[in-house]
């Protein structure tokens, strides 16, 4: 009796949960999906205890425990049904409160007031820091899932980021693995032999060529480019339908 005790309370306690969100009842569904997967993070069904919780999370938009949850599953690396998921739902948690931080260092960046100054500081600094974590979440994912459907995605989102702050040297290098006029085969996405033949690669070819174009090497983007129209474009007018994948 006492062995069957603990999973037939998590059974109880996982269906009440389950009836509050099918109630409507949001955040007594996210706190009941909470405190299950606190109670029990060693049991059978925590991956589904926490992924619920991190999920519901998300819906009553609580990101302070939405990061929370969404580390604390990305930290346990045997847990991977919900991994493409929770990596995907976080790293644009983390892009875009990244954004919003800036957002609040450009609003206070022309006021004299020294409390105004340190606001902006600290925005900037957690902005920095918001980034970086989006984009070791992108490269984590790229380097366990690279076939999975969204590592064209998450390649895509750093480009975007890249384009956005027109950070074309940054792209290039964690893209094409080019650098001061030269490439480096051993370095950049393009070079990576796991993303060799996925749809990633598609998207990685694109923003590599256009950077290289925006960055006046010309000659170098010929060969990222050919890759996406499949022929070579020597000659061939670069307007806008060429460069579509």
């Amino acid at each position: 009796m006492a062995q069957s005790t603990p999973s037939f309370t998590t059974v109880l306690r996982w269906r009440k949960a389950d009836n509050f969100q099918a109630c409507k009842r949001e955040w007594e569904s996210f706190w009941a999906f909470y405190w299950l997967y606190q109670d029990f993070p060693d049991h059978e069904s925590a991956e589904n205890f926490l992924y619920a919780a991190f999920a519901s999370a998300n819906t009553v938009k609580y990101r302070e425990k939405s990061i929370e949850l969404g580390e604390a599953y990305l930290s346990r690396k045997e847990l991977t049904e919900f991994r493409p998921d929770v990596t995907f739902i976080m790293a644009n948690a983390y892009r875009q409160e990244a954004m919003n931080q800036l957002k609040i260092v450009e609003e206070l960046q022309t006021s004299l007031a020294t409390v105004d100054k340190e606001k902006a500081a600290v925005a900037k600094q957690t902005s920095e820091e918001y980034y970086d974590r989006f984009f070791q979440l992108c490269d984590d994912f790229l380097k366990v899932m690279p076939e999975h459907k969204y590592a064209r995605e998450f390649i895509g989102m750093m480009g975007a980021e890249f384009f956005k702050r027109q950070q074309f040297d940054k792209l290039l290098l964690k893209f094409a693995g080019f650098e001061n006029g030269s490439s480096d085969p051993t370095v950049g996405y393009a070079n990576m032999k796991e993303l060799q033949g996925t749809t990633a690669m598609g998207r990685v070819n694109y923003m590599s060529g256009l950077a290289l174009l925006a960055t006046g090497n010309y000659d170098e983007s010929k060969s990222f480019l050919g890759a996406i129209v499949g022929v070579s474009i020597e000659g061939l007018p670069l307007d806008e339908g060429a460069l579509k994948e």
